[in-house]
């Protein structure tokens, strides 16, 4: 039983890194949009200012 509960163990660290590299990724991704969308707020802004 302490057996299978070690690989049990071991199996779900490395589920949870696949699952938090996916989430790091997905963050990313967030970020970087967002980022892009204020810097095109930002050109408008200085744009409408001209």
């Amino acid at each position: 039983m302490a057996d299978s509960m070690g690989g049990f163990r071991v199996h779900a660290v490395g589920a949870e890194r696949r699952r938090d590299g996916l989430e790091m990724g997905v963050v990313a991704f967030v970020v970087l949009t967002v980022a892009v969308f204020a810097a095109l707020g930002l050109v408008q802004k200085l744009v409408e200012r001209l």
